[in-house]
């Protein structure tokens, strides 16, 4: 014989408040950011190629990443913020090629911090950002052959 479960009404109105209460403390599903900035900013990085002056195209990189950090800002914890740095980081590259400064450079190193963090589901955007983040660090060191050897088979084996 299975035992019978009967509640009183005041303990399922206990049990339907506790519910609502975990409903109203339970962590929210990140935000994505919305496909359509990110082709927003994928045609922005493909037009600067078609862009005439230096200037133009120096502002239109800086745009790039001004938005991709408005987008990330306001979706921190969103899947699709690695995609977004990675176009972030593809302008900053052309940014740097104009305009070769250490705010640059800084910046650059910035982006690749944060798109090494992403998870191996985005293995294929992290990797550039990966290498040009170890070849600094290998180049502060003075490291030798040896060392960069070891240290790309460490960033592979990730």
């Amino acid at each position: 014989m299975r035992p019978s479960l009967h509640f009183c009404r005041s303990c399922w109105r206990c049990l339907l408040a506790i519910a609502a209460c975990l409903c109203l403390f339970a962590a929210p599903a990140p935000a994505d950011i919305p496909a359509k900035e990110v082709t927003a900013l994928q045609e922005d990085l493909t037009a600067i190629n078609t862009q005439g002056s230096a200037a133009k195209k120096r502002r239109s990189c800086k745009s790039i990443v001004r938005k991709g950090n408005s987008l990330i800002e306001a979706s921190p914890t969103a899947p699709s913020r690695f995609e977004v740095l990675s176009l972030m980081l593809q302008s900053q590259k052309l940014l740097l090629g104009m305009d070769n400064s250490e705010r640059n450079r800084e910046s650059l190193f910035e982006i690749c911090a944060q798109l090494a963090k992403a998870p191996d589901s985005h293995a294929d955007l992290r990797l550039e950002a990966d290498l040009l983040f170890s070849n600094r660090t290998l180049d502060a060191k003075g490291a030798g052959k040896a060392e960069r050897v070891a240290a790309l088979t460490a960033l592979i084996a990730r």
